[in-house]
């Protein structure tokens, strides 16, 4: 083989190289991540190695193309040789993202270098300066032809000065990188560049194209595929911080936000408002779950249009919800005033109307209250507000509290559990239940689980004890439909062991979504 037709044969391998990253930049099902200024600068280079792979074709001599033919083909070369760093450069800026004023410096400067070159390859037809093919179909270089070139390689000099510059100018972040992208990718054509003016029957800007466009597609996919996986993460905290029916940020979140601010501290206008909707239960048993779903997302639509603008809500239960702003007193006033309003026009498809009892505070109030005495405060005075509905209604509710003052003298703990999140609220409890060496836990899970083995449940008890208190084992006994869940068992206590009895009791709006219930723990011979 000649040198014509091992640079044609060069070329051509170039171009199905070039085609199928093209097709596979094209061809995704995620049309969104489609880099177009790639394309079109790939579509550039596969025109151009077309037009490289006659010019070999012609130089082979294999085909009897003619002096006039060779020659068309070698000036229409030589074109897309000057356009070759103009669409380059093009593609660089439009990859950094420059502001207007630097791309109109930019592109008034390769526009000049443009002219110049298509001026010297314009007088080529008249001198013969820079080159000419002769009757034999000999390619011949002329002493113009490394000020063409020159011209050429000022392109790239200007964009590795450009990015040298900005590289150090930007001490970190993504700019940093970007332009250090930018000095990686131009190194390649500027050094086939070279390659090509001292070996002019070698394919070199060919193979210097699809270096690059595999340089650039290799970056844009790792770059590509780390913004979706960011995005993925994200998209996944995000979901997994909120309530999937009503939209609000879930307990998780809350706990979370609750964290933060003990670290950070409260504002000045900080304010706590608790709210818990009224007769859920009723809703469930009187209409169905869909109408206990309705009012429990109303009112979490009537809570984001009263106080989103001042900070974040929470569902932090089956019917509780938490607000955590910023606001002064008179927007409070404003924005409980639009509360009450909205609250009074709702009306659902199911249930004809809706209430929530809340209860304000303001840090303004007691400068020195951190976030859990806000919380605590806020809490009292929503239960005021509650038992004041329920006055109104004819419910006593005074005699709830007594029942359920009683029922705290039968029981040595209560606790309300979210299995869900695998959290709890303490409502009884004696302090030394709440050491480690019982078993003592933040999550509720772990909790049962290590007091069972930390010697509380008496060995013989245990197995059955440990099979019950499973998180399969509850949540699949509750989901079927049983409304009681009781775990006998032998304990150890104050030296003696006694028979115990825990019941888990599912809360009126028990759901797959809203796994809320009560345990309850007798000591049956105390």
């Amino acid at each position: 083989m000649n040198n014509g037709q091992i640079y044609a044969f060069v070329v051509f391998v170039c171009i199905l190289q070039l085609s199928l990253i093209f097709n596979r930049s094209v061809h995704t099902k995620h049309k969104e991540t489609i880099d177009r200024p790639f394309i079109g600068l790939l579509i550039f280079f596969i025109l151009f190695t077309v037009v490289d792979l006659l010019w070999g074709i012609c130089d082979s001599g294999v085909f009897n193309t003619g002096s006039l033919f060779f020659t068309l083909v070698t000036y229409a070369s030589h074109v897309m040789c000057g356009l070759s760093a103009f669409m380059w450069v093009g593609y660089i800026m439009k990859y950094i993202g420059s502001k207007k004023r630097k791309r109109l410096i930019i592109n008034i400067i390769r526009s000049v270098l443009l002219v110049a070159q298509f001026a010297m390859i314009i007088a080529n037809m008249f001198t013969h300066a820079s080159f000419y093919i002769d009757a034999d179909l000999v390619y011949h270089v002329g002493a113009l032809r490394e000020y063409m070139y020159g011209v050429q390689f000022l392109y790239y000099i200007m964009i590795l000065l450009y990015a040298t510059i900005m590289y150090f100018v930007h001490v970190h972040g993504s700019r940093k990188t970007l332009y250090r992208n930018v000095l990686i990718f131009s190194l390649v054509p500027l050094a086939f560049g070279i390659g090509q003016y001292l070996f002019y029957n070698v394919a070199m800007y060919s193979m210097g194209f699809m270096l690059s466009a595999f340089i650039i597609y290799a970056y844009n996919l790792t770059d590509i595929r780390e913004k979706h996986l960011t995005r993925v993460a994200e998209d996944s905290t995000r979901i997994s911080f909120i309530d999937a029916l009503t939209g609000l940020l879930n307990r998780r979140a809350y706990e979370e936000a609750l964290n933060l601010l003990e670290v950070s501290g409260l504002a000045s206008n900080f304010v706590y408002i608790s709210m818990d909707l009224n007769e859920l239960k009723h809703a469930n048993d009187e209409l169905g779950h869909e109408a206990g779903d309705e009012i429990l997302k109303g009112a979490a639509d009537i809570m984001l249009k009263a106080f989103a603008a001042y900070g974040r809500i929470y569902r932090t239960g089956g019917d509780e919800y938490a607000a955590l702003l910023n606001m002064d007193e008179n927007q409070l006033a404003e924005a409980k005033n639009n509360f009450l309003n909205l609250m009074k026009k709702w009306s659902g498809e199911l249930v004809p109307s809706l209430n929530v009892s809340c209860g304000f505070v303001g840090r303004w109030e007691h400068s020195d209250m951190d976030i859990k005495k806000m919380a605590k405060v806020a809490d009292e005075r929503m239960y005021q507000d509650k038992a004041r509905y329920y006055a109104t209604k004819g419910v006593d509710r005074r005699g709830q509290t007594e029942a359920f003052s009683v029922l705290c003298t039968v029981y040595t703990k209560i606790l309300k559990v979210n299995l869900s999140t695998d959290t709890y609220q303490i409502i009884k409890m004696e302090e030394d239940e709440k050491s480690h060496e019982k078993g003592f836990s933040d999550h509720f899970f772990k909790w049962l689980s290590d007091f069972g083995t930390s010697g509380q449940v008496f060995k013989d008890d245990l197995p059955l004890y440990l099979e019950k208190t499973a998180p399969e084992y509850l949540k699949e006994q509750l989901h079927g439909g049983k409304s009681i869940v009781s775990i006998p068992y032998r304990r150890l206590i104050g030296g003696s062991i006694h028979d115990c009895i825990m019941e888990i009791i599912p809360s009126g709006d028990y759901s797959e979504a809203n796994q809320t219930v009560f345990l309850y723990v007798k000591v049956l011979d105390l």
